[in-house]
């Protein structure tokens, strides 16, 4: 899920400037080339085409979005400085404790820009095939089998629990401060598993896009994986 949201008091910007005037700043609290980067990419050329205005693509990476967000929720509230957030801002409050921030009170929701499944997903030296081959290895070697997430908090890292829970097994959780370093070392065979989208493999080289193989989709609304 990602979200475009405003310093909270944005909307009393002066009403006499034709907005926007100048270029609008993007602020991507994700490393580049991951699922929210992509997205927000996409957008910002759709949104400055719309606009007559350039939409200024400004990554700012740091464990669980927390410097980015934090940046635009200081920044003047005038509008020029809009946030993409994930479900980080949402479970950050309870993971990370006290934050630079109100995750309600110093933002303003403006649109949801993209909701997608995630799928599971491993490289094909990694020796299973179906979600029942992953449950029947981790059952005979809990804590043993990794999986990496884009950070705790994450979509992923919650794909991940969410995975343990159903199927009864314990994995071994591997954050990382991003989707593209987390991938990385999927395909590099160090790490087992990982939760992803297809943006994840829509970033990928060729190469690289067929070292990696979907076991699952997992939906949070609906989960269905075959267990």
């Amino acid at each position: 899920m990602l979200l475009f949201a405003v310093a909270v008091s944005a909307v009393a910007a002066d009403s006499a400037e034709s907005y926007p005037n100048r270029p609008i700043r993007l602020v991507v609290p994700f490393a580049a080339g991951g699922n929210a980067d992509i997205v927000g990419r996409v957008i910002a050329n759709k949104l400055a085409q719309r606009l007559g205005q350039n939409i200024v693509v400004d990554n700012r990476v740091s464990a669980s979005s927390i410097i980015g967000t934090d940046m635009v929720a200081k920044s003047p509230p005038d509008g020029y400085t809009l946030l993409l957030i994930a479900l980080t801002h949402v479970t950050n409050p309870g993971f990370v404790g006290k934050l630079p921030y109100d995750s309600k009170k110093d933002f303003a929701p403006i649109s949801l820009v993209a909701s997608t499944p995630l799928m599971m997903m491993s490289y094909p030296g990694f020796p299973v095939k179906t979600v029942k081959d992953v449950i029947a290895m981790a059952k005979v070697r809990p804590g043993q089998i990794n999986y990496s997430s884009s950070g705790n908090g994450s979509s992923q890292n919650l794909a991940g629990e969410l995975f343990k829970l159903m199927a009864g097994v314990d994995l071994l959780h591997v954050p990382y401060k991003g989707t593209v370093q987390s991938t990385a070392d999927v395909i590099g065979g160090q790490i087992e598993l990982t939760f992803g989208t297809t943006a994840v493999l829509t970033g990928l080289s060729f190469t690289d896009a067929t070292a990696m193989f979907t076991v699952a989709t997992l939906l949070f609304s609906e989960p269905s994986l075959a267990l």
